[in-house]
């Protein structure tokens, strides 16, 4: 299994979001995790690649507990393993798009970065707009090349938190073709935060968030 979570709980004050959640992701599986705006999906989606810790449950990638893990070792899983694709993009304003998508691979001094950015742009539609700067792109362009980056040092996971959710309708399903295909040819496995059913319908599995806890096969 890659991705095991038990019993998950989280808790901001009194209130807990997440209420005894378990999930099971296999490897090259895409789920998509469902439901109304402030239930939790994004919470379990930060607990789930290691930018937060549960209060209660277990956690594991490839084995590796990740409510044990020093912060040291949850960022070089996030470097080297897991990747992440916002809905607010995040990419970083003072480097171009084909920058924007070396930058992990220049962080992990791996070889070939030019190339593998290269094919990554391709593959995204955006060979021909790699020295653009973010301010330069649409909404549209911008996803792809958080799509790219994310992909670039061929993470086992990729998370992806309402990746469509500013985008218009075209964009939106540009991006989710892409990501379906990609993930694919990456063999990496996908979750997919959204509260569209047209977005979940590119997922192997629906599960939704409801009181804490996930509906649906774990």
């Amino acid at each position: 299994m890659l991705l095991q979570a038990r019993g998950i709980v989280k808790r901001y004050g009194t209130r807990t979001v997440l209420g005894g959640v378990d999930l099971a992701v296999r490897p090259g599986e895409r789920v998509a995790l469902l439901g109304p705006s402030g239930c939790g999906k994004s919470t379990l989606l930060n607990l789930l690649g290691g930018m937060d810790r549960p209060d209660a449950g277990s956690l594991s990638f490839q084995g590796e507990d990740l409510a044990l893990a020093r912060p040291a070792r949850l960022a070089e899983l996030r470097r080297e393993k897991i990747g992440t694709i916002f809905q607010f993009f995040h990419l970083i304003p003072s480097l171009t798009a084909r920058e924007n998508v070396e930058l992990p691979l220049r962080l992990l001094r791996r070889p070939g970065i030019r190339g593998r950015a290269q094919g990554l742009l391709d593959a995204v539609g955006m060979a021909s707009r790699s020295e653009a700067w973010p301010a330069e792109l649409s909404g549209g362009e911008m996803q792809r090349i958080a799509v790219a980056r994310a992909l670039a040092a061929a993470p086992a996971l990729l998370l992806a938190d309402e990746p469509t959710g500013n985008l218009d309708r075209e964009s939106g399903e540009a991006v989710l073709a892409l990501l379906s295909s990609l993930s694919e040819r990456e063999g990496a496995a996908l979750v997919l935060v959204t509260h569209s059913e047209t977005a979940a319908a590119i997922c192997h599995r629906r599960l939704r968030l409801f009181d804490g806890r996930l509906q649906g096969e774990p």
